[in-house]
This record gives structure tokens, sequence and C-alpha cells, in this order.
């Protein structure tokens, strides 16, 4: 399955806005064209863990303790990665594709997998086939990237099976 990444690459906000009206029970359409989630019931189905406080959005990391997967260099599409995803989240989840920018290596935003696994997310964390790709080709992988999750989601032996919303899917 092939995913239309330009559509999705600056869903991340969005997301992050649904997350936060889901967590807060809310949804609805907004005033200001934004797509936002229709009415729903409390917590839209979405929320993991307790509400967000001031306390809990500051922190370092959130409820979830984490666990990691690395991703062969050798797979299709783009220069491996990590995969990060809260180990007592069974449910499927909001995944993150994240691309370093440009010349960059994986580890210069390895950070963003450990903070966003922590608070409920699926979190890949990718290296480029080339730290000179272009945003085409960043796009283009983090298609693949997205696209190699959703195939763990439906792989009994991955510890990703049944974890993957492919309704929620966002790339940075």
């Amino acid at each position: 399955m092939k995913l239309n990444v330009k559509r999705r690459i600056g869903t991340l906000a969005l997301l992050a806005s649904a997350s936060t009206f889901a967590l807060a029970g809310g949804g609805g359409g907004s005033d200001d064209g934004l797509p936002l989630p229709d009415d729903c019931e409390s917590n839209c189905g979405y929320a993991q863990g307790d509400n967000p406080t001031l306390s809990s959005v500051s922190s370092a990391s959130g409820p979830f303790s984490v666990s990691t997967l690395n991703v062969s260099s050798s797979v299709s599409g783009f220069g491996g990665g990590t995969v990060y995803f809260p180990d007592s989240i069974n449910n499927e989840v909001a995944t993150i594709a994240i691309s370093p920018g440009f010349t960059a290596s994986q580890s210069s935003i390895a950070w963003w997998g450990p903070v966003l696994a922590s608070n409920g997310f699926i979190v890949i964390t990718i290296d480029t086939n080339s730290r000179f790709d272009q945003p085409d080709s960043r796009g283009r992988q983090l298609d693949s990237a997205l696209s190699y999750l959703i195939s763990q989601g439906n792989n009994s032996s991955s510890p990703l099976y049944q974890r993957i919303d492919e309704n929620r899917l966002a790339a940075m």
C-alpha cells in the first residue's frame, strides 16, 4: 500500500490538534475551516492514558514505557531506522514517520521517538538513502516508512501487529 505523503506531510499539527480534542473529550468542526473530527462521544475512542495537564505536556516523557525495533538499512524505500512504540497499548494508535533534515542523519531526530511514543504514538525515525536527498525523495521515503509500518501492523509475527491505525498517519 502506497500512501500519498504530499497529502499527509502537514498532518502532524492536525494530528496533535485532533489528539488534544480527543483527549479532552471534544472534537467537532471549527469555524476556521480546519478539518477537525466530527462531534463524537467522550474521547472519540482515541484517548490513551490520563487527560493531559500542563505538567504532563511539558515533561520530557509521557506516561507509557517505550520499546524499540531496529529497521535494517536493506529495507526497501528508505535507509532503515528505529521504531518506538508504547509497551502497554495494544490497540491501534496514530503513527508518525520522521525524517532528518538536509545532510543530517537519524541521530539528529532520534529524540522525537521516545518522547512521542511515551505519549501514546508509534514513531519511526529514519535514515534517508542519502544525506543529500531532496524534499521529493524524502517525501517518498517517509511514504515508504509509513507503508513499512502498515505492513508490520498487518503481520501477526510483528510486535506492531494490530497497533497501526491506518487512518491516523503523519510525517515530519
